[in-house]
């Protein structure tokens, strides 16, 4: 039976660093066909619609940042002496600034996020110059006269362990603090290139819970997958420190279907050999 069943995914835990999330799916998603429009993502606290585009963008960012991010991560911000207006023009600067601290000796390991600069676009009567906001992921001090002598405008760099919050708090989450520069006016004139990174940086690892399953919606536990028991050991482990619940809808084609997550974020040290 199980050699005519088709595989379905009904949650997944992707690992970065040392954090680890989970996600547990109402409705199994069929592993063989994931072709199918993501109507929109609703908080089912809130009830606030969002953009998938920009709900995946802010993901994938925040991925990146936790699977790469260190203590003496650095936090830096590019701003053009002239008005940049023309995001190809920014980003070609950024690479020369990239490719100049190469040959000063520091190969930089950085994930950056595009911005218009409102205040002062009001202020020049324009859509607003561009600048970057850079997460440096390199260990090593980088002087601040090297970087001004690269970059023409200004500059602003600090440790991501004493960046702080427009309150004042002290930044406890690089990945969601970076988030907030991912916009939906960003994302709807630039798309995914608001954001890039170097090449090399460490990916998540994402282990998907699997079941079998039929066109007639039966359902058959996936004995032969060690992922869905490794998955439960550490859910198990793990020390919760944000959970919620969104509704997604899907259009299959054939009708809309309404899928509930289950999402919780925590932290877990002691299984993190198991998936070398």
């Amino acid at each position: 039976m199980k050699d005519l069943a088709k595989e379905f995914s009904v949650g997944k835990m992707v690992v970065f660093g040392e954090k680890v999330e989970f996600k547990n799916y109402s409705v199994p998603v069929c592993c063989d066909s994931r072709k199918h429009d993501i109507l929109r993502i609703k908080n089912k606290e809130t009830g606030e619609k969002r953009m998938d585009n920009l709900a995946r963008a802010r993901m994938n960012v925040r991925y990146r940042v936790w699977a790469n991010v260190t203590p003496h991560s650095k936090f830096l911000t590019l701003t053009t002496s002239d008005t940049v207006l023309d995001k190809q023009e920014f980003v070609k600067r950024l690479w020369v600034f990239f490719k100049a601290m190469k040959r000063e000796g520091y190969m930089l390991r950085y994930l950056y996020v595009l911005e218009r600069q409102k205040e002062r676009g009001v202020k020049e009567g324009n859509e607003g110059s561009i600048h970057a906001h850079i997460i440096i992921f390199n260990d090593e001090y980088i002087p601040f006269d090297v970087i001004n002598k690269h970059w023409n405008g200004t500059t602003d760099i600090h440790m991501l362990d004493g960046l702080r919050e427009e309150n004042g708090e002290r930044v406890r989450d690089a990945g969601a603090y970076i988030c907030k520069y991912v916009t939906k006016e960003a994302q709807l004139e630039w798309g995914s290139r608001c954001y890039n990174c170097s090449v090399g940086l460490a990916k998540p690892i994402t282990v998907r819970k699997t079941i079998y399953g039929d066109d007639e919606g039966n359902y058959y536990p996936n004995d032969e997958d060690d992922s869905n028991m490794l998955i439960e050991e550490w859910e198990k482990s793990t020390l919760v420190t944000y959970q919620n619940s969104m509704l997604v809808q899907y259009n299959m084609g054939d009708g809309i279907v309404n899928q509930i997550i289950d999402y919780k974020q925590g932290r877990l040290k002691q299984l993190i050999d198991t998936l070398d």
